[in-house]
């Protein structure tokens, strides 16, 4: 397994808004009609950027739309009225925890920023922000295709690392995944972890065809709940959930999309999730009613 490089390295501190702090946000936001929202993009950077031809450039497309429709709600509170976040995540790798780096955020909680020598406020600290995230999301995309992941603990993540280190009790959480939607490791690594933390029996469910569920449902295969994570106010959004083996088995996306609903249900966490589309204008608009 190779870690995150120093690109990558430091993780997200959590931020805490006192009670204080919350009235301000609600205050400050009321005037544009506005919910304060913080807007977490997760991303599989595993194999599957090198296994469908032109991923990484689709992902990038789509990230561009959330960033686009971010600006326009920033616009609408004239920028400075704003306490919106937007933080993309990498999705915590076997044995390595989640990662981000300062430059992939934009937060309009904060005021004034400061670029350089120069100290921003409004419409120019949005745009330097923006322009420094879009080059870090062009080197991180550069730097994952020349050394895949090693896979997506997206289970690890909602259990733990969302709740602890990206969670905001002022804000409305919106929460975009970009994954394959598999959550399965190699043997040595499933070996350390309680079964009900991944994806099992897939095969044996693709054998069974229009019978996969009888084998869900007997085997007990869905995921165990989060023992102590709460999701309060927090929405969930599968993007390219892209099955296998498509001429062989046409109950994959089912199987997949089965498996993260029944967990999130479990949870009373509302969540979509939304196949492979090769149209752009249907994933914006999946994206625009989302952060509505």
């Amino acid at each position: 397994m190779r870690a995150i490089s120093f690109f990558l390295l430091g993780s997200a501190l959590a931020l805490a808004l006192t009670a204080c702090g919350a009235g301000v946000v609600e205050e400050t936001n009321q005037s544009a009609g506005l919910e304060p929202l913080n807007v977490v993009v997760v991303l599989d950077l595993s194999n599957r950027l090198v296994k469908t031809p032109g991923q990484a450039d689709k992902d990038q497309a789509i990230i561009q739309s959330v960033v686009n429709i971010f600006a326009e709600r920033q616009k609408r509170q004239a920028y400075l009225t704003s306490s919106d976040i937007l933080r993309l995540v990498v999705a915590p790798q076997p044995d390595v925890p989640t990662a981000t780096n300062d430059s992939l955020r934009i937060d309009m909680e904060t005021k004034k920023g400061k670029i350089g020598n120069q100290t921003l406020i409004g419409l120019p600290k949005f745009k330097a922000e923006r322009e420094r995230f879009e080059r870090a999301l062009g080197q991180l995309y550069q730097q994952a295709l020349a050394d895949p992941f090693t896979g997506a603990d997206l289970y690890t993540f909602f259990c733990t690392e969302l709740p602890r280190n990206f969670a905001d009790p002022g804000r409305k959480a919106k929460v975009l995944v970009l994954t394959d939607g598999y959550l399965e490791f190699d043997k040595k690594y499933l070996s350390q972890r309680p079964a009900c933390t991944y994806m099992r029996d897939l095969d044996k469910m693709r054998r069974e065809k229009n019978r996969w569920k009888d084998r869900f449902e007997k085997k007990n295969l869905a995921l165990c709940p989060c023992s102590t994570a709460r999701f309060p106010d927090t929405e969930v959004l599968f993007l390219e959930t892209a099955p296998l083996f498509k001429g062989s088995s046409v109950y994959e996306f089912p199987m997949i999309e089965h498996y993260w609903k029944t967990w999130f249900d479990s949870m009373a966490l509302p969540a979509s999730i939304e196949p492979h589309d090769a149209m752009a204008t249907n994933i914006e608009d999946k994206i625009r009613q989302f952060l509505q």
